[in-house]
């Protein structure tokens, strides 16, 4: 089978969207090993607060994740129920 490159297809299908690539990027994709969010602070560094494993989603939750990782860093701890997120989860 043939390769189909994206610029032939674009061509093809959209020509006056077909012209020369601005910008490429690679997206980094991570995710945590049960797929869940992980919103903690390091327990031997508590002044560094955690925010990661978001798979690609967690945009849609950047409001709620921003005021828990402020909480977490300014008062140590959430009003938010995220026992689910923490690090030693994976204990």
């Amino acid at each position: 089978m043939d390769k189909i490159l994206l610029s032939d297809a674009t061509e093809k299908y959209f020509p006056n969207a077909a012209g020369p690539t601005m910008r490429l990027a690679t997206c980094m994709f991570t995710n945590s090993p049960d797929e869940h969010f992980i919103l903690d602070s390091l327990s031997d560094h508590p002044q560094v607060v955690v925010g990661a494993g978001f798979s690609g989603h967690g945009f849609k939750f950047s409001s709620v994740i921003g005021e828990i990782l402020a909480d977490l860093a300014i008062d140590r701890g959430s009003e938010h129920p995220i026992e689910m997120f923490s690090l030693d989860r994976f204990d």
